[in-house]
């Protein structure tokens, strides 16, 4: 039979050691990826020449999957050199966010303008902070569920413990895939048994006989 994992309030739960690895491994993949691809647009703006270039037109490009369509401006400018270079935008979208003849600010590389881009955030920055940040969100929530599984297990009450076994708290830090490593495990089981020992019957019998004993009798004398 194997062995199933759910979330529980009052067990304080478990989940598998790959739940976690798959969300920050995943976070990582996205957070280097952008990473680079900010690096790499930071050090073409900052070697690019620019100048004024003009949309001159649109490319419509029709999506296969959903049918729907995105518009991407082709914009004309002239380099240093003289040369007169037409490029189309990076960033596409349902609606044509330049009309046509508008003036742009344009980055080029000056060894080879083609290699150009169009001076708005859409088209230098948008994909590189989209993938750090999906990259950023992902490791947060494998992070954020593997503490939260740890406190909820760490709190899970002696008391639910079913009888002829382990308590649920216990039976949580045992499972595999546990955040709990061996020394935590020994230190729950030890609090454990610590809380349910059994408080000495003599020193309570005692407080309340003291409590009970009438004012005035004391080592079975009565005084006066």
């Amino acid at each position: 039979m194997g062995m199933q994992y759910e979330w529980s309030s009052t067990s304080g739960g478990s989940l598998p050691w790959w739940f976690y690895a798959l969300f920050i491994g995943i976070g990582l993949v996205f957070t280097v990826v952008g990473a680079c691809m900010l690096l790499s647009t930071q050090r073409f703006v900052a070697g690019a020449a620019t100048t004024q270039g003009t949309v001159v037109d649109w490319a419509l490009h029709h999506d296969s999957d959903d049918g729907g369509s995105m518009y991407y401006p082709i914009v004309q400018f002239t380099a240093a050199d003289g040369q007169r270079i037409e490029f189309e935008g990076n960033t596409g979208s349902n609606y044509r966010s330049f009309h046509k003849g508008a003036q742009v600010k344009v980055y080029y590389d000056p060894q080879d303008p083609q290699q150009a881009r169009i001076g708005v955030f859409s088209e230098l920055w948008l994909w590189d902070y989209l993938f750090l940040g999906m990259g950023l969100l992902f490791m947060a929530i494998g992070i954020a569920v593997w503490f939260a599984v740890r406190r909820t297990s760490a709190r899970a009450p002696a008391s639910a413990a079913v009888a002829g076994g382990p308590s649920p708290r216990i039976a949580a830090a045992e499972e595999p895939g546990s955040p709990f490593n061996a020394q935590e495990l020994a230190d729950i089981k030890a609090a454990e048994s610590a809380a349910a020992a059994p408080t000495p019957l003599g020193s309570a019998d005692e407080l309340q006989l003291s409590e009970d004993e009438p004012a005035g009798i004391s080592d079975g004398s009565i005084d006066g």
